[in-house]
């Protein structure tokens, strides 16, 4: 930690950081950029730092780069990497990213491949690359996508598949064909890419309704 001839008593750390790139005009808290030179942990009213991992309010082993036991407040856009926003449901069994799946018979967040068409039990389809993940994690959970865009099994058990069509559960186990007619509660998504015969993965637009 470095003190003085900042300007204000904004905190600064900085663990592990080439100091000679870093501008010491501009509040920051910067860990782990350089790992090797910086080891164990630093706690400052609640707050610790740890290598490349910061944990506010909480005393606990940080496991995320960034741990906040609490709300958090931002004051501009959160800009993060992925492309849907999922929450865990408690699976029957494991399946592949891209599975369409639907209420299960275990519980209220319990989910199972979908295995008929026009299912208005549908819930979603399991997240290949969720920017947000809500919920709780466990070993008998997967992430099902909510909205978004997302890789999509489907087949051509209702004729080809074009960019735009909507699609719906089949009668094949996790994966959706073309919706044909409107039937609530059991569209999934509308197609972002063309499937012209068989089955294959494409990128749907999430939207079930």
């Amino acid at each position: 930690m470095e003190s003085g001839g900042w300007g204000d008593a904004r905190l600064k750390v900085a663990l592990g950081t080439n100091w000679g790139s870093y501008n010491t005009a501009s509040p920051a808290l910067i860990v782990g950029q350089n790992s090797s030179s910086f080891s164990g942990n630093v706690t400052v009213n609640g707050t610790i730092v740890s290598t490349g991992r910061v944990g506010v309010a909480t005393s606990t082993s940080v496991y995320y780069a960034l741990d906040v036991n609490g709300a958090a407040r931002l004051s501009a856009e959160l800009k993060m990497g992925g492309s849907d926003v999922a929450e865990y449901f408690y699976s029957d069994r494991a399946y592949e990213k891209g599975t369409v799946l639907i209420m299960g018979d275990q519980g209220p967040k319990s989910v199972k491949a979908c295995f008929g068409e026009y299912d208005k039990k549908l819930i979603g389809v399991i997240s290949d690359n969720a920017a947000i993940l809500m919920g709780d994690h466990s070993d008998d959970a997967v992430p099902i996508a909510l909205t978004g865009v997302v890789h999509v099994k489907v087949n051509d058990s209702n004729g080809p598949i074009e960019r735009g069509d909507f699609l719906t559960t089949s009668a094949i186990e996790g994966q959706a064909m073309r919706a044909d007619r409107a039937e609530a509660g059991s569209i999934i998504g509308k197609a972002l890419e063309d499937m012209p015969e068989g089955s294959a993965s494409i990128l749907v637009f999430i939207n079930i309704q």
